[in-house]
């Protein structure tokens, strides 16, 4: 590995595990929330619903149980995403992609900062691949083409490292914009959930008749 791709993969690799470790903390504080929301309320009270007299009570709380898990789940899904360690060779990272695909995005986040690395006239990591392959078979080869090739470990070993980084800095953004409105409704649902299974205590009946009893006074 070249000196400058040398400093960099270590530098990349800590950066994306330090968002790991950060989406780890998250996380465990959703799970404390949620944890916080059912030990706060008690659960006994809902297998007395009345499935007919109760039924608007019960049915909420099994919605709002639903739209509470939904919420968590979605923070879950996203989170694991970015837990996953991945590898990926350059040829993995510059293989075609879809459009507004993930890897499209990887892709165009790194031509976008690192453009100063493709040789003149290349637009994409594919047309990198390409010109590489080029500047290897030619013969006899350029000063264009012995430049390519000159700098092609380097260029690969940064690229390759800032698209690990950049992988795993796309989940973590998907995370924190799916925790703005996954959080507020996971609370809104288990609230709602404790509320609805835990109905108030039914009054006293007042008495059907009152006896008084008055005195007589001289």
């Amino acid at each position: 590995m070249s000196e400058a791709g040398s400093s960099v993969a270590p530098a990349m690799a800590a950066s994306a595990q330090s968002l790991r470790d950060t989406a780890k903390w998250m996380v465990g504080g959703v799970a404390a929330t949620a944890v916080g929301v059912f030990a706060g309320s008690s659960l006994t009270s809902l297998g007395s619903l009345d499935p007919w007299s109760d039924r608007d009570r019960l049915v909420l709380a099994i919605a709002a149980l639903a739209v509470g898990f939904i919420g968590l789940a979605a923070i879950f899904e996203k989170a694991i995403r970015v837990l996953t360690v991945e590898t990926m060779t350059f040829r993995q990272v510059a293989a075609p992609a879809v459009a507004g695909s993930e890897r499209a995005a990887l892709q165009a986040r790194l031509i976008e900062t690192y453009a100063a690395l493709l040789p003149q006239g290349t637009t994409t990591l594919e047309g990198y691949i390409q010109r590489v392959e080029q500047a290897k078979t030619a013969n006899p080869k350029q000063a264009a083409d012995n430049d390519v090739l000159a700098k092609v470990k380097e260029n690969v070993d940064i690229l390759t490292a800032a698209g690990g980084f950049i992988w795993v800095y796309n989940r973590f953004s998907a995370l924190v914009s799916a925790l703005k409105w996954a959080v507020p409704t996971m609370i809104a649902g288990f609230g709602l959930f404790a509320w609805a299974a835990n109905p108030p205590d039914a009054k006293p009946s007042p008495p059907a008749f009152s006896l008084t009893i008055q005195g007589s006074t001289k």
